[in-house]
C-alpha cells in the first residue's frame, strides 16, 4: 500500500507468516535480485551445476539441482540477463545453508 502525503510516498507492505517464510527462502518475487548472489537455501548435495562463468541466464533457467531431504530442488535464475561471474560450488559437493552457489556479474 502506498500514501502520498504532503508530497511524500509512504509505502507499507503486509506480510503474514508465510510471506515471511518465502522470503527467507529466497522466494520474494517483490524485490530485486539483479545480481544478487545464488544462495543455497538449506543444507544438501549438488547433483549437478548447469551453468559456468560467463553464460549469460534468463529468469527461470536452471542454475544448480541440489538434494535436500530425500528431495531434488532446482535453483533457477530470477532475473533475466544475469551473467554468472563465479560458481563456487561442484557436482557430488555438500552444502550447508546460506553457502553462495553462484555470483552474478555487477551491471
Amino acid at each position: 500500500i502506498t500514501f502520498s502525503i504532503d508530497g511524500k510516498d509512504l509505502s507499507f507492505r503486509y506480510q503474514d507468516q508465510w510471506d515471511v517464510l518465502l522470503e527467507k527462502m529466497g522466494f520474494d518475487s517483490e524485490e530485486s535480485t539483479q545480481n544478487q548472489p545464488l544462495i543455497a537455501p538449506m543444507p544438501g548435495l549438488v547433483l549437478s551445476v548447469e551453468v559456468k562463468p560467463g553464460d549469460v541466464v534468463q529468469n527461470g533457467q536452471a542454475l544448480v539441482k541440489l538434494e535436500a531431504m530425500k528431495m531434488e530442488n532446482l535453483l533457477k535464475a530470477q532475473t533475466d540477463n544475469q551473467v554468472v561471474a563465479k560458481v563456487h560450488v561442484s557436482q557430488g559437493e555438500n552444502v550447508e545453508k546460506n553457502k553462495v552457489l553462484i555470483e552474478f556479474q555487477s551491471n
